[in-house]
């Protein structure tokens, strides 16, 4: 509990303090994800409305096959080696270790569960 009250008050601190590379970092992710929500946005409101209101041979499919597609896409990208390496990663260089574990892929004997 200890460590995971001194990583809160440290996050304050950055946040509060000013921190450039904090900034740097938020605003960078914040025009990313603000891009990718807009191309979100301007594709996929135009064609949710299509899928509700035009009612077509296959459509249930259609359906079906957007919703699966989606959620396949966001699992094999997550349990991806290239992700689960960034993960790995992430944080080393500025606090020394990861922040995060890798887990896809392991079995519950291999994390101690």
């Amino acid at each position: 509990m200890e460590v995971i009250w001194q990583g809160i008050v440290k996050a304050i601190e950055l946040v509060l303090g000013f921190d450039t590379e904090v900034w740097q970092i938020t605003w960078l992710s914040l025009k990313i994800s603000g891009g990718a929500t807009l191309i979100s946005l301007l594709l996929g409101v135009p064609l949710g409305i299509a899928l509700a209101l035009i009612r077509f041979r296959g459509r249930d499919v259609a359906v079906a096959l957007i919703n699966t597609a989606g959620g396949k896409a966001f699992a094999d990208f997550m349990v991806a080696p290239q992700t689960q390496n960034v993960i790995k990663n992430f944080g080393v260089d500025k606090f020394g270790q990861s922040l995060f574990v890798p887990v896809a892929g392991k079995k519950e004997e291999e994390l101690g569960v």
